[in-house]
């Protein structure tokens, strides 16, 4: 079977220095398999396609179709089966383990009622919560083998067993229950007296408000927190894909609950939102996400001549940009990890960006420095314009900002058509694409 270049890619550019892992997995699957390597890959994180080895994605994929599977669903399959991926253990094999630790009765036992496990568990597995003094969680082949295991690692260690046996599993996400899936719905584990009524949930139905000026991303841009012991607790939908779409409706335990929202401006000051609400049983609460936007007029950091300028910026003929919507000017050194930083905001961003109709000019120190970094990175915005710089040119935006500047790489400056510099930012910046997004709009007013 013929993988698709552009997804191989994709995955091979996340891996950073971990791609010969992955070549030597996607090389080795066998053909009838190879249908499975997109599907595992896609249910991991970016962080483990960056760390983890060839061996545990093999695993996976020559020992999750063992079993008649129970659900039908794809994505089920994908997500709750096939994906390595429970919490924030480290990845280990376990498949094989426990398929061949178990008889055929026992397993079919399980899959015809996954309380078994439980119940196996709960006989076979000491639980001591106070010798795990890091609270790093066990792999599930390590509590085995201990026949001891905190209580998390005793929940992760139920959903590798259940998904060992074809048994859809995970820890719910809000509350990081164990949960195992039949008769098309999630059904919570417990490990000690549940409570009253067991499963019930209310619902949130997530909106983004039309005004938002970008997509809100969850940790990035807003958190969903539970109240909880004293405390509000952030629930851990990081890479969950209900969230990657608006509106979008969550399943959740009742309870007392808060939206936080965060718009980082220049400066480093970040806006921020509370919203308090109730979650009943059986109920449903609407709420929006709106990020908050910087209300005070933009403050003017210098001023250029822009003709000047762009006639000084490369060395012969003058630079031929349409500046209306304004310009993004980022002097580089492409080798060091600051610039990298940013190239990869301008990747992630790489629609918004093509959607904007200014100018972007990546400048260089020559001509080898220039041709390296296009050979490296073909996955930038169209609307680029790759020169060698005049080391001269950087004296009018020195003299302009009236600062000592040009200490740190990369240096990146947004004017408006009129030359006025709206943003400056030196070295090492979180979010300097979503930053420069504000002045895409507001700067071109």
């Amino acid at each position: 079977m013929k993988l698709n270049a552009d997804t191989l890619w994709h995955f091979l550019k996340a891996s950073k220095g971990n791609w010969r892992e992955l070549i030597d997995f996607i090389s080795e699957v066998p053909n009838e398999q190879r249908s499975l390597i997109f599907p595992l890959l896609e249910n991991i994180s970016d962080k483990d396609i960056r760390d983890v080895n060839s061996g545990v994605l093999m695993e996976n994929i020559l020992n999750s179709k063992k079993f008649a599977l129970l659900p039908s669903n794809k994505e089920l399959f994908a997500r709750y089966i096939l994906s390595p991926r429970i919490d924030n253990e480290f990845l280990k094999p376990f498949k094989t383990k426990f398929q061949t630790a178990f008889n055929k009765d026992t397993i079919e036992m399980f899959r015809k009622d996954p309380l078994e496990i439980v119940k196996w568990l709960k006989r076979n597995i000491f639980i001591d919560n106070t010798a795990n003094y890091g609270r790093a969680p066990l792999t599930p082949a390590g509590s085995y083998e201990l026949k001891v295991a905190d209580s998390h690692s005793q929940d992760i260690l139920f959903v590798a067993l259940s998904r060992s046996f074809g048994i859809p599993s995970r820890l719910e996400p809000a509350t990081k229950l164990p949960q195992y899936f039949k008769d098309q719905k999630w059904f919570d584990v417990y490990f000690e007296k549940p409570p009253q009524i067991e499963n019930e949930r209310g619902k949130i139905c997530i909106s983004a408000d039309p005004k938002n000026t970008k997509k809100p991303e969850y940790y990035t841009h807003f958190t969903i927190e539970k109240f909880k012991d004293g405390f509000f607790r952030s629930l851990d939908y990081e890479y969950d894909p209900q969230l990657k779409e608006f509106p979008c409706v969550l399943e959740v335990e009742p309870g007392y609950y808060l939206v936080v929202t965060g718009n980082r401006i220049q400066g480093g000051t970040v806006l921020s939102k509370l919203s308090y609400f109730p979650i009943e049983q059986d109920k449903t609460s609407n709420e929006t996400i709106l990020l908050r936007e910087e209300i005070a007029p933009l403050l003017v950091l210098g001023i250029l001549d822009l003709k000047n300028f762009l006639a000084d910026i490369t060395p012969g003929k003058p630079v031929t940009v349409q500046p209306s919507n304004g310009i993004i000017v980022t002097w580089m050194e492409p080798d060091k990890e600051p610039t990298k930083h940013f190239v990869a905001d301008l990747k992630l961003k790489k629609k918004e960006f093509n959607n904007w109709h200014g100018e972007i000019m990546l400048l260089f120190k020559d001509k080898e420095d220039k041709t390296n970094f296009i050979t490296k990175n073909g996955d930038l915005p169209s609307r680029i314009q790759y020169l060698i710089v005049n080391p001269a040119s950087i004296k009018e935006v020195v003299n302009s900002l009236h600062k000592p500047v040009f200490n740190q790489f990369p240096v990146v400056i947004f004017l408006n058509r009129k030359g006025e510099i709206l943003y400056f930012s030196e070295g090492y910046r979180i979010g300097t694409a979503d930053e420069l997004m504000k002045f895409m709009i507001r700067g071109t007013l």
